[in-house]
């Protein structure tokens, strides 16, 4: 799906659309960022994509979402400092954050839930776990579609 199809700001109510929900998913790694898309967008969620955190920051303002997915070690600004610049902008402080990172650190995760994430994921990512926790926010199909 190419960007000029998704939502453009300003932010609507989830339970007015009539479009798919989307997320940002911010990820330096081409190949997994291109893979949960696939995944993602089979289960009826749009996907805009930024490569790195500054990127990520830009398109959370050209593009209405209604969650994030944000890696923590990019360039360009890591995942902390692109959960900050979303918590402190007006347009974005209400939109859900996952923080999908191959850290297992504990104080990594309470310090990422002080910023304001919503949840905290490792990688190697269960995308069923990912599923469940984008379902607390979004609506998500449980089964993939079948629709090509």
């Amino acid at each position: 799906m190419t960007n000029a199809l998704l939502p453009q700001r300003p932010s609507r109510l989830i339970s007015s659309r009539s479009m798919p929900p989307c997320v940002l998913h911010v990820e330096d790694d081409a190949d997994f960022s291109a893979a949960l898309k696939r995944r993602l967008e089979a289960h009826g969620v749009a996907v805009v994509r930024a490569f790195d955190g500054q990127d990520g920051i830009r398109q959370s303002q050209q593009f209405e979402t209604d969650a994030v997915l944000i890696d923590l070690e990019m360039p360009n600004a890591n995942g902390d400092e692109v959960l900050t610049a979303l918590r402190a902008n007006e347009n974005t402080k209400h939109i859900p954050v996952i923080v999908l990172t191959g850290r297992k650190d504990r104080q990594l995760q309470q310090r990422m839930a002080e910023l304001g994430a919503s949840a905290y994921l490792t990688k190697p990512l269960s995308f069923d776990e990912l599923r469940e926790q984008l379902a607390r926010y979004i609506d998500i199909l449980p089964q993939p579609s079948l629709e090509p």
